[in-house]
């Protein structure tokens, strides 16, 4: 019995390939295989004897070659990048950015794929994760058009010159504390720009202590032509 099972563990053993793990675990493979022989041959009894070699048939099978190694790298990155993206949702998202959110997806899934080690399986998994967080989602779109919208209606205010508004100084200001509210109060990319745009307009329309003065002489030299021409 302890040939015969001793003869079952080496052919065992003869069936797996050095080249086909790594150093540590061949090792360890080795080692299961030499315990083996040395329990069958400690046994006392045929029971004992064939616990012995089942035991170690079992050890040596337990231990992962490379390509079990590898295939279970790429499952838990793959697992990884489906996990991330089941955390998104597509109604967050513009047509073309949801694209890319999928595509960045199917991307580090093929790049997990192909990878020959697993560090690089795992690296293929991160960097998709950070490619799929990397695409915009409306909020972020919306948030980064006000912020952009502000300041360029900020720049548009601090053209006017307070020396030159000392009659409608807080009429001007008005525009551009509303147009700030208004872009704030915005749900859409879209209405941001409606906001900004209308605020600029707003302020643009503002008469000039020179347009004032001018309007009021045109107004009073028409009112002068109307009082004259009724007498003739």
């Amino acid at each position: 019995a302890k040939a015969e099972a001793k003869a079952a563990i080496e052919a065992a053993f003869k069936a797996y390939d050095e080249d086909d793990y790594a150093s540590a675990n061949w090792t360890e493979l080795t080692i299961a295989y030499n315990r083996g022989l040395n329990e069958v041959e400690a046994a006392t009894s045929v029971s004992a004897v064939d616990t012995a070699k089942q035991t170690a048939i079992t050890a040596m099978a337990a231990i992962k070659t490379n390509a079990q190694i590898l295939a279970d790298a790429k499952a838990a990155a793959k697992q990884a990048v489906n996990e991330a993206f089941a955390a998104y949702n597509e109604q967050d998202y513009t047509v073309d950015n949801w694209t890319a959110l999928v595509k960045a997806k199917e991307d580090g899934l093929a790049a997990i794929e192909a990878a020959a080690k697993t560090d690089a399986a795992a690296e293929a998994g991160e960097a998709a994760i950070a490619a799929m967080a990397a695409v915009k989602n409306n909020a972020t779109l919306l948030a980064e058009a006000k912020t952009a919208a502000k300041s360029e209606l900020g720049t548009e205010k601090a053209k006017y010159s307070q020396s030159d508004y000392t009659i409608n100084w807080s009429v001007l200001e008005q525009a551009y504390n509303d147009g700030l509210t208004a872009i704030d109060a915005s749900k859409t990319t879209s209405a941001v720009d409606t906001a900004k745009q209308a605020a600029i307009a707003a302020m643009a329309a503002v008469k000039t202590d020179a347009e004032e003065l001018e309007a009021a002489k045109s107004a009073a030299k028409d009112e002068l032509k109307e009082y004259f021409d009724a007498f003739n």
